[in-house]
């Protein structure tokens, strides 16, 4: 399945806008406990569509934002990645954020996705770096940062000592 609304494509996703219509679907992400641990709210249809069109400004405002992943095989939603720009510490970096349903966790979703956003953070818009500023607890993030970045630091973030994985733009031979 093609779809020219698609952003971003890898062999298996397509990243696309997200719509006020999508806010059920982002709701879905955060139902189960593992996600609601760190998004407590985003289960709630009104704070999903707070999320929706804080995205949709990012793209008016930013040209980044989260995307919708869409699973290309089904046409079903996965759940959400892209760029956004997060401060940390004295500065703003760019962040590379991924949160999927749960029946879409543990096929490499989350990976593709981000790797398929840092590639065209680096390429299209030439960021310096890509980060994924990631909670000590959150396991899952922790292997998926991993397996797409090159570096990890520490950071402090509202008084939690953060895992910050980053990747520095590729340079050109």
């Amino acid at each position: 399945m093609t779809d020219s609304a698609f952003l971003i494509e890898t062999p298996r996703l397509g990243l696309r806008r997200l719509s006020e219509s999508d806010a059920p679907l982002v709701a879905s992400i955060f139902e189960d406990e593992a996600a609601r641990r760190f998004y407590p709210e985003v289960h709630r249809l009104e704070s999903a569509q707070r999320w929706v069109r804080r995205n949709v400004e990012r793209y008016e405002i930013d040209g980044i934002g989260l995307w919708a992943v869409i699973d290309k095989d089904s046409g079903e939603f996965a759940g959400d990645c892209g760029l956004m720009y997060q401060p940390l510490e004295d500065t703003v970096e760019v962040e590379v954020g991924y949160h999927l349903r749960a029946a879409c966790r543990g096929r490499g979703f989350a990976a593709e996705a981000a790797a398929a956003c840092m590639a065209w953070g680096f390429g299209e818009r030439r960021f310096p770096r890509i980060i994924s500023l990631v909670h000590p607890d959150n396991a899952a993030s922790h292997r998926v940062a991993a397996r797409i970045h090159r570096h990890v630091r520490r950071a402090e973030r509202l008084g939690i000592s953060y895992f910050v994985y980053y990747t520095d733009r590729p340079t050109s031979p």
